[in-house]
């Protein structure tokens, strides 16, 4: 957990809560999260905008990040390429 919750702050992404336990975080992006999930959905990457979540499913740019899911190294290459792409916009 913490070693995922460490690599999201690294690539430009802030935990809202750090908690010592759980199978998720809460992520602000600093982008549209539901345009970064079609992205993902292109690259056959599953990730979950915070709209998702919310019960106005108003556009967000929170993200509900699923711990187990980050073993995959496509999710982060595809997070920190977004990260990258926010930055230099």
């Amino acid at each position: 957990r913490d070693t995922v919750t460490d690599r999201i702050e690294r690539i430009g992404m802030k935990v809202e809560y750090r908690t010592p336990a759980g199978m998720f975080l809460w992520v602000e992006t600093g982008c549209d999260t539901i345009a970064m999930t079609e992205k993902a959905l292109e690259q056959g990457i599953l990730i979950a905008p915070g709209t998702l979540f919310s019960p106005n499913q108003l556009p967000s740019t929170r993200m509900r990040v699923n711990i187990a899911a980050m073993s995959d190294e496509a999710v982060w290459t595809f997070l920190e390429n977004e990260m990258h792409l926010r930055d230099n916009a």
